[in-house]
């Protein structure tokens, strides 16, 4: 029976897919690049969580206001992040790729139309070119910006990879909060069972980068990175315990200009010793 129902799923979101992709290509060519295209696609991935990947997704927030511009930073598992993305995902958010995606057929095709951001594959040597083609997404057209600061998968490896610093420099130098948010396993899923349970997905307090300097991103880093791996445990202990108390089906906000958004909330105090 594992066999059957793994085939079945496979073919099914084979299938679904690529005619997600080749409808959302052809009406993304009408707002060619648009920033909400994103979030537009998205709608049409939810209601796949449940009945095609059997998973029970939840929703945490501990705010319910947001910055219109932000940098919004999650922890990376394994390829099912598309899929929990779409219940995650706000307005006006773009994620940031490798231009190469936009080589794979179909896929790439709508993801660049959508509007991502395409990158080169850059040496360490170049990565602030890569940081500051981003801010200029952020502060010329108002782009929230999708990013994953351990910058590769886990699989299963680790719980949290270390954090690299470019996430948190490219919102410092944007001037723009990060919004963390944090997501239980995943990487217990089985593409043959028909019920793969529940996963929660939560939005801490963002962070507001308000008089932060650039030689304070690794700091920042090292920090969220922490925060991260405590509130992942915790995630996890609540869905081994079917602790759904504090959650909800989708995440309910309001927004406010970012600049009035920095000004109503404190500065981020660091734990530890970062430089000034």
């Amino acid at each position: 029976m594992y066999y059957i129902i793994a085939f079945v799923r496979t073919l099914v979101v084979l299938v679904y897919w690529i005619i997600l992709c080749l409808v959302a290509f052809v009406l993304c060519l009408f707002k060619l690049k648009d920033k909400k295209n994103m979030y537009r696609i998205a709608t049409f991935v939810r209601p796949m969580l449940k009945p095609v990947y059997g998973l029970n997704t939840k929703v945490e927030q501990e705010i319910d206001v947001l910055p219109t511009t932000a940098v919004y930073i999650s922890n990376h598992q394994n390829t099912l992040d598309i899929v929990t993305l779409a219940k995650m995902i706000q307005p006006n958010t773009v994620t940031v790729g490798k231009r190469q995606l936009s080589w794979i057929p179909i896929f790439g095709w709508m993801y660049w139309a959508a509007g991502n951001i395409l990158i080169e594959k850059t040496s360490a040597s170049k990565s602030y070119k890569t940081v500051q083609q981003v801010v200029e997404k952020i502060t010329k057209h108002k782009y929230c910006v999708w990013l994953f600061p351990e910058g590769t998968r886990s699989y299963g490896r680790w719980d949290i990879a270390p954090f690299k610093s470019g996430a948190f420099l490219t919102a410092i130098e944007a001037g723009v909060p990060i919004v963390p948010i944090v997501v239980s396993d995943l990487n217990n899923y089985k593409v043959g069972k028909l019920d793969n349970g529940d996963v929660i997905m939560k939005y801490l307090q963002p962070i507001n980068t308000k008089g932060m300097k650039r030689n304070q991103a690794k700091a920042l880093a090292t920090e969220l990175e922490a925060l991260f791996r405590k509130e992942y445990h915790e995630l996890n202990t609540k869905v081994a315990n079917k602790d759904f108390s504090q959650c909800s089906e989708m995440p309910e906000f309001s927004f406010i200009e970012t600049q009035e958004w920095m000004e109503q909330n404190p500065e981020y105090n660091f734990a530890t010793n970062a430089k000034d």
